[in-house]
Formats: C-alpha cells, structure tokens, sequence
C-alpha cells in the first residue's frame, strides 16, 4: 500500500509542476495579468486552477527576483550597500563618510 502513496504523491507533485510552468509562462507573456484572468485563460486549456493558487506562483516568482540580504552586522542588505557606496564617493572616501555620519548623529541627538 506504501508503493501506491508515493506513487500518487509523485504523480501529484508532476500534475502540481505542470500546472505551475503553465501559470509562469501565461505570466511571462502578459505579466500584468490578474489572477482570475490567468485562471480563466489556462481553465480553456484545460488546467484547472485557483486565482489563489496563481497568486501563491506570483508571490514565489516575486520572491525569487527580490535581492538577497547580504549576512553580516544589522542585517544590511545590497540597497544599504550601495547607498553607503554612494555616500562615499559623494564625500570623496571613507573617513569624509564617517565624518559625515558623524555629524549627522550628532543632529539626531539635538
């Protein structure tokens, strides 16, 4: 009976993949599409999903292109680093920089 489940699991998990390729490429071809119109577009193909379950693909497609955060001190991520970046080559090097932040410490306890 085992040999059933996992069969069943794996036949699932196949149907599960082509249905969420099949939502990744309607996306890819109108990425501006509302779920239930992706729903609808794909159900007169014959794949039956739901709006949630398209929105569920969206979330993880997001996810996916969003940048990592860098590991390190305070969690700061690639958009901190290349604001630090910034801010360094506008004062010209990294002391003119912590000067600066200094300063504007000092600022922020008035």
């Amino acid at each position: 009976m085992a040999k059933t489940t996992a069969t069943k699991t794996k036949t699932r998990s196949k149907r599960n993949a082509n249905k969420s390729e099949a939502v990744r490429d309607y996306l890819a071809a109108h990425p501006d599409a509302a779920n239930a119109e992706v729903r609808a577009a794909l159900a007169k193909k014959g794949i039956t999903i739901t709006p949630n379950y398209v929105s569920v693909i969206k979330g993880q497609a997001k996810q996916a292109k969003s940048p990592k955060k860098a590991k390190g001190k305070g969690d700061i991520g690639v958009s901190e680093l290349r604001a630090a970046m910034a801010l360094v080559k506008q004062a010209g090097s990294v002391e003119g920089a912590a000067q600066a932040l200094a300063l504007v410490k000092e600022i922020q306890e008035v």
